[in-house]
């Protein structure tokens, strides 16, 4: 006959009336665990059976807490914990048994705190960003599947414009579904414009550096620009992570662009475009959604200087964008500047001079004209 535990706060002499004992769930199956509020309307804590043989458990804990300090010890065979709503500012996960772990938080968290030898699979969703004081401890040294996702409260003013960062989210390729797939950790971010600051005081390199993993090979940037040049923050952002090898940056997808006034500051730093990064690993750089604006073209002049390794860069334009633009006009400048790159339209064989290709881009109207620039040898 199965052994149970009983996990309650600490100091707790009894269970709120508010909140019930749930009885044993059978060994080796799922239970859920709904709490209460008690009649002051203040989470109680949720006192439970388990049974020593667990391997998998479900906690939706929306109205009340938990303390896994007292029910993990009581599981020493749970292999999956999945947890909705964690309500606690500290979460403290420590099982040598634990092999997947998915958890939700809607609160602001203050520390993580996470050790668990056979975990292989991670999935964290937190909605409220961390506190300023987040500290986060991290040992799961088989983790291959993971998916770290929160909302941010960082910015950036060292530029002429503020830039202010809403989301971060690391991936691995078993996350995305690539069993055998490239060996990319994709961290992914969501930024765009403000008018101020607000309460928020973390810097963008301080967001970053607290995600668990630091190998990053793949820089994805979802850039929200309101017609602002966004050259300087984004050269400063790739320096962070100089050993990415892949860049693909997608420009105002869901948003009308309107040109920022005449005086806007911008431009500021003026001094980005001539800017050496040491981009020593950059093979691949995507830009959708360009409009080979002047600032842009910048971009394009900067990079191929900063990664010497450059291989392949593949640039969207909007179907409408004339042939006047500066991006048609400068091109053939750029590639004489960089004679090892062969410029290619489209793939392998297709012409030189760029033309209107006809493909659509999913879920719009719109239709993409490709440039893609190979080195030779590639």
């Amino acid at each position: 006959m199965p052994t149970f535990g009983k996990t309650y706060a600490p100091g707790a002499t009894r269970m709120p009336s508010s909140c019930r004992a749930l009885n044993a769930p059978p060994p080796s199956h799922s239970v859920s665990a709904h709490g209460s509020r008690d009649r002051d309307g203040r989470r109680c804590w949720c006192l439970m059976k388990v049974s020593r043989a667990l391997e998998s458990l479900s906690l939706s804990l929306r109205d009340c807490n938990i303390d896994l300090g007292y029910l993990l010890p009581c599981c020493p065979r749970l292999r999956k914990l999945q947890i909705d709503s964690w309500q606690l500012d500290s979460l403290t996960v420590h099982s040598p048994s634990l092999e997947e772990l998915d958890l939700s938080a809607p609160v602001l968290l203050r520390r993580i705190d996470i050790s668990a030898t056979v975990l292989k699979t991670l999935r964290l969703f937190v909605i409220h960003s961390f506190d300023n004081e987040f500290t986060l401890k991290f040992s799961a040294p088989l983790v291959d599947n993971l998916t770290w996702r929160y909302v941010c409260h960082s910015t950036s003013e060292r530029f002429g414009v503020i830039w202010f960062m809403w989301s971060l989210t690391l991936l691995t390729p078993k996350s995305l579904g690539h069993v055998h797939g490239l060996p990319d950790n994709i961290l992914w971010l969501n930024i765009g414009t403000r008018d101020n600051l607000g309460n928020v005081s973390r810097s963008f390199e301080q967001e970053i550096s607290r995600i668990p993993v630091r190998n990053i090979s793949c820089l994805v940037l979802q850039l929200a620009t309101k017609g602002h040049v966004y050259g300087a923050m984004l050269l400063d952002l790739i320096g962070l992570y100089s050993s990415i090898q892949r860049l693909q940056v997608t420009i105002n997808r869901y948003d009308k662009v309107k040109a920022c006034s005449v005086n806007c500051p911008c431009h500021q730093p003026y001094n980005w475009r001539s800017q050496i990064i040491s981009l020593t690993d950059l093979k691949e750089v995507s830009i959708e959604g360009f409009k080979g604006e002047e600032h842009e073209v910048g971009l394009l002049k900067v990079l191929p200087r900063c990664a010497v390794m450059l291989e392949r860069v593949t640039i969207n334009f909007p179907r409408n964008v004339p042939r006047s633009c500066t991006a048609y006009m400068e091109l053939p400048s750029i590639l004489k500047a960089h004679p090892s790159v062969k410029f290619k339209k489209g793939g392998p064989g297709a012409a030189v001079e760029p033309t209107v290709c006809n493909r659509k881009v999913p879920g719009s109207s719109h239709s993409l004209c490709t440039f893609v620039w190979v080195r030779l040898g590639a």
